[in-house]
């Protein structure tokens, strides 16, 4: 997904379109995360998604830690996933969030 995609949250009614924002970032990425989610308002009209390079059999400490940082909603990723404006999301697998 590029930085112009738009998600429609709500194909049935009017349509809500909003920027999805992806950033990525290796095992030591934890301060740049929490740096910038610091910095952001909590009603930016935008989706965060958050991926960190991981081992797949290691247990993150991630959602936790993201929690304490920002008001937004953080939501682990799951098969399906609307995604919502306003909200943080973090990935480990692969995953299908869906529009």
């Amino acid at each position: 997904m590029t930085h112009q995609d738009k998600v429609d949250i709500n194909p049935n009614t009017q349509t809500e379109i909003f920027p999805i924002v992806g950033i990525g970032a290796s095992a030591g990425g934890l301060n740049a995360f929490t740096q910038l989610l610091k910095a952001l308002p909590i009603d930016t009209g935008m989706a965060f998604v958050l991926v960190q390079h991981l081992d797949p059999k290691h247990v993150s400490l991630l959602p936790d830690l993201i929690r304490r940082t920002t008001a937004m909603p953080v939501i682990e990723i799951s098969d399906g996933l609307r995604v919502e404006p306003n909200h943080i999301y973090l990935e480990f697998h692969a995953f299908f969030m869906s529009r």
